[in-house]
């Protein structure tokens, strides 16, 4: 019987031990672990289920301390008892300390990872800022860009307008001169020539301009007038017959 007790004593003494080297290595990776909480959470479940086999295994060993028939065995399985109970609150310390310790440094990078996002905010913010403002440049610069366009489009629009004006007059001129100049070969060449009456009539009126020149001439002007912004001179109907035709007021026949 008492052997058998021994052995038993034994066993629960290397339990003891056992379980009591498992909580100071668990306590030690609580005072390593930097988070997140729910691991620090975790190895403090662990912990607690050490502590329970442990003072379970305490208990048991006082239990059978008391059960010894000789008075110095008793007395030195108490003391041991006694012994393991000091380590197991010593152990409890070293727990809430390092449970401190990991608190503590879990707020640190909490502060550190919310101090660096309040920047990358800040740098979104900018970034939103800038290109908010690249974006209202590029919409003026394209609105000046309409503007112009619509300034250059208008300005070639009363350069064709002006253009057809001057051609229509310059037809105009062109053919009442003819007409003049008929009726002025009628009344001096007599009834009864009538080659002689239309070569006199051909070589005394001036020949009708081209109007596909005056019309060269007058786009050249037009779209000279347009690129540089100068603006747009009128021609009429001497000027465009001067500039057509040189050559027909030099063959008009002398009075």
């Amino acid at each position: 019987m008492a052997a058998a007790q021994d052995v038993h004593v034994r066993i629960c003494n290397q339990e003891i031990v056992k379980f009591d080297l498992e909580v100071k290595a668990l306590i030690q990776d609580i005072r390593d672990c930097s988070g997140p909480l729910s691991a620090l959470t975790e190895l403090n479940t662990k912990v607690k289920e050490k502590f329970q086999q442990l003072r379970h295994r305490i208990q048991e060993l006082e239990q059978l301390a008391k059960e010894q028939d000789r008075e110095s065995e008793k007395q030195a399985l108490l003391q041991e008892v006694e012994s393991h109970k000091k380590q197991m609150l010593s152990n409890q310390t070293s727990w809430r300390k390092a449970n401190l310790t990991c608190k503590m440094a879990i707020d640190n990078v909490e502060k550190a990872e919310l101090l660096q996002g309040g920047d990358r905010l800040r740098q979104r913010k900018t970034a939103k800022e800038s290109l908010a403002q690249t974006s209202s440049t590029i919409t003026e610069s394209l609105m000046g860009i309409s503007r112009m366009m619509s300034q250059q489009v208008q300005q070639s629009e009363e350069a064709v307008q002006s253009l057809g004006r001057g051609i229509r007059d310059h037809q105009r001129w062109c053919h009442s001169s003819v007409s003049t100049a008929d009726a002025a070969g009628e009344l001096r060449t007599p009834p009864s020539s009538p080659s002689r009456h239309r070569c006199s009539s051909t070589s005394a009126c001036p020949r009708p301009p081209s109007p596909c020149s005056a019309y060269r001439l007058a786009l050249f002007q037009a779209s000279a007038s347009s690129l540089t912004r100068l603006p747009l001179p009128l021609l009429g109907p001497l000027s465009l017959h001067q500039a057509c035709l040189p050559e027909a007021s030099s063959h008009h026949p002398r009075r």
